[in-house]
């Protein structure tokens, strides 16, 4: 019987350990992407919620300083991120804005009563 040459014997072995450190680092990538990829969608969820929240403050500040006769105030006392446009005596536009231009939001609100709704949302 033939003994193999003790030159392929450390060729398949270096040829393994180079399979291990190719599957080793494709792995670390994957777990590097998994965790960027997680980061941007806490990033996007805190940025939308934040939005939220602003809108309902402007909701509530608006509804706070409604005029005794019904109508909707001329100038209301806002935080400088919200646009206030009236409309009408019952009808404006709140405009809130996000961190960037795509998380923006913008709504059309109507006075019923004492209490503020939302008729469109853009």
């Amino acid at each position: 019987m033939r003994r193999p040459a003790p030159g392929l014997a450390l060729l398949s072995v270096l040829l393994l350990l180079t399979a291990m450190l190719v599957l080793a680092v494709t792995a670390q990538q994957l777990v590097l992407l998994g965790a960027l990829t997680t980061r941007n969608q806490l990033t996007l969820a805190e940025a939308d919620a934040n939005l939220h929240s602003r809108t309902t403050l402007g909701l509530l500040l608006l509804e706070q300083q409604l005029s005794a006769g019904g109508t909707l105030p001329a100038l209301p006392d806002l935080p400088a991120d919200l646009d206030y446009s009236r409309l009408g005596p019952q009808h404006a536009r709140l405009r809130v804005q996000g961190t960037s231009p795509a998380l923006a939001r913008e709504l059309t609100i109507a006075l019923n009563g004492t209490h503020l709704s939302i008729i469109g949302s853009h």
